[in-house]
């Protein structure tokens, strides 16, 4: 009987270690192959050379608990957009100079922002819950100041894969939502 039990002990045990890896399998990075074919969306009616990112809106509360979440999120957003070629200048926007007609302006806001702690990934695992990011842009044209677009785009990461990639989807959350807006920017916006 005693041998018996410790088999199916054991038989146990390998399941619950299969389930734990293949609920695992859905981490990684929340953004993995080229997002810009998930937004499909109008082009806008006029093609911008110059993209300008002005001041990230971020309550007061979520920079003191994440200090570098805007950082990341401005240095993704802007790499990725310079990376594609596709427009002339891509700069965080420095003061209220004249712009040309073909300047759109990229104003975001941080709605909300959580990202669970290395320690408590460690600790609590899975159930140190969902990472999360939710973040309010509208692209401008800098000439009219008219609302070209008003959207609110979010990401949230998968808390069994950031158990399985020892808590780096939970990390780079604010970075993977500067290339989803990235992605946005570069759907909307007419090639020629």
């Amino acid at each position: 009987m005693t041998h018996f039990c410790s088999r199916v002990l054991q038989r146990g045990f390998f399941i619950l270690i299969a389930l734990f890896i293949l609920a695992s399998c859905g981490g990684g990075q929340a953004v993995k192959s080229d997002p810009s074919t998930a937004f499909k969306e109008n082009p806008l009616d006029r093609k911008y050379n110059v993209v300008l990112l002005q001041k990230v809106e971020i309550a007061p509360q979520i920079a003191a608990d994440y200090p570098t979440a805007v950082a990341d999120y401005e240095n993704s957003l802007l790499s990725d957009l310079r990376a594609k070629n596709r427009f002339r200048e891509v700069d965080k926007q420095t003061s209220q100079e004249q712009y040309d007609q073909n300047t759109l302006l990229v104003k975001s806001k941080v709605l909300s922002l959580r990202v669970v702690s290395g320690s408590a990934r460690f600790w609590f695992g899975a159930a140190a819950g969902t990472s999360d990011m939710n973040v309010e842009i509208k692209l401008v044209d800098a000439e009219t100041g008219n609302v070209l677009r008003e959207k609110v785009l979010s990401t949230a990461n998968n808390p069994f894969g950031a158990v399985f990639t020892g808590g780096s989807s939970d990390t780079s959350l604010p970075a993977d939502m500067g290339r989803i807006i990235a992605a946005y920017i570069l759907a909307v916006s007419p090639e020629r």
